[in-house]
């Protein structure tokens, strides 16, 4: 979770009822090494599809976490992408790196491997995104 940059490009990994559709991201290795223009092209190619399939979809755009304030550039760089992508498709972004979702977290919300959230971590992370989802769904 934490790091997650690589924008879903299929609609298996989204998922939209009635009017309104939810991307999610998955961490691998090199996600943070993507180049923005990959980034931006598969978000532009993601977010169009979203609109052709489904057309007056709201849209919500999630971007990456970390787990500490040294959040390396090219990270902040693909959130800065990913951010002005959604703004051009009208989507509302969420952006965990600004609110600092899991920063400082002493092991409770992300486990031992640096990556995958504990089960309080899934709560946690729930509990962020219902408010935000609430709020952009008015």
């Amino acid at each position: 979770m934490p790091g997650c940059a690589r924008v879903a490009t299929d609609t298996h990994r989204l998922s939209g009822r009635g009017n309104r559709a939810l991307g999610e991201g998955r961490r691998a290795p090199s996600d943070s090494e993507q180049s923005r223009d990959a980034v931006r092209s598969a978000a532009r190619t993601t977010y169009a599809q979203i609109k052709s399939t489904a057309p007056g979809t709201k849209l919500i755009v999630v971007g990456q976490s970390w787990t500490s304030d040294n959040v390396p550039s090219n990270v902040t760089g693909l959130r800065d992408t990913l951010r002005a992508e959604a703004a051009a498709a009208s989507a509302v972004f969420v952006d965990p790196l600004t609110d600092k979702w899991f920063v400082n977290d002493t092991g409770k919300l992300v486990g031992s491997d640096g990556v995958h959230l504990t089960d309080q971590g899934h709560k946690y992370l729930a509990d962020q995104l219902q408010p935000r989802i609430a709020a952009a769904l008015g």
